[in-house]
């Protein structure tokens, strides 16, 4: 059996499922002989839902994912470098919070909504990659099992005595251009929305005032529906009287 394809398909179904396709899997490489395959999997844990969200982002977005932990990966050589990481701030929390929306809607195309805790266990996930590269490649992999917490930045080591601090130069201002860059794209993807989330509500309440006079117009029409039928009921029942009383009338008077 071909064991990382086999766990690449097994991460990629939901939580509830999991325990069945394991199972499935499992029991498919024992049949072909490879028991240690089929160990290896059975000894594979069950990811929790904000786990599962981030893998189903990795591997449905996988260039959003990958421009995320490259942002992580300036922000982490700034830092060692002495740079304050809080300059970098504003456009970490974008790029993450682009991407938890992201993971919500991959998760809500399931059919399964990503509850508040889980997203936000997703966002811590997300945030620890940034910042820690052992998450970062956890992340990478797609085959999370539990969230991972965000600890901040850990301090840099002090230069051994008499290593020079390295200077900022050239690879500062790189950094710096594509940072901001990224920040502008982020602004602009939610400058971007922004603009359709009040479209959309502008639409809403559209939809809703048509509603509103679709349901007027519906009662209106059941109302006139119900008059209507007693006034048919009522035509009926005259109709009946009368063809009973001229048959008696027709037998009053005898043959012809």
């Amino acid at each position: 059996m071909d064991l990382n394809a086999a766990i690449e398909e097994l991460y990629r179904v939901p939580p509830s499922e999991f325990v069945q396709a394991r199972r499935r899997l499992a029991d498919a490489a024992h049949l072909e002989g490879d028991e240690a395959a089929a160990k290896q999997i059975r000894a594979l844990r069950r990811p929790t839902v904000s786990a599962w969200a981030v893998n189903l982002l990795v591997r449905e977005q996988g260039e959003l994912v990958g421009e995320l932990l490259e942002l992580g990966v300036e922000i982490r050589r700034g830092w060692a470098e002495g740079e304050d990481p809080a300059r970098f701030d504003r456009v970490r929390n974008l790029a993450v919070a682009e991407a938890v929306r992201v993971a919500g809607v991959l998760v809500e195309a399931t059919g399964r909504p990503l509850g508040e805790q889980a997203a936000h266990e997703v966002e811590e996930t997300l945030q620890a990659a940034v910042v820690d590269a052992e998450a970062a490649e956890e992340v990478r992999s797609g085959r999370l099992t539990h969230p991972r917490s965000h600890a901040g930045f850990a301090a840099p080591e002090a230069p051994a005595p008499g290593e020079a601090v390295a200077e900022r130069g050239d690879a500062a201002r790189v950094r710096e251009e594509k940072a901001r860059r990224r920040l502008e794209q982020l602004e602009q993807r939610a400058a971007e929305l922004a603009a359709e989330r009040d479209a959309l509500r502008r639409e809403l309440e559209h939809v809703e005032q048509e509603s509103e006079k679709l349901r007027h117009r519906l009662d209106q029409l059941r109302l006139h529906h119900s008059a209507v039928r007693r006034r048919l009921e009522d035509a009926e029942a005259q109709t009946e009287t009368a063809l009973s009383r001229a048959a008696e009338a027709r037998s009053e008077l005898g043959p012809p």
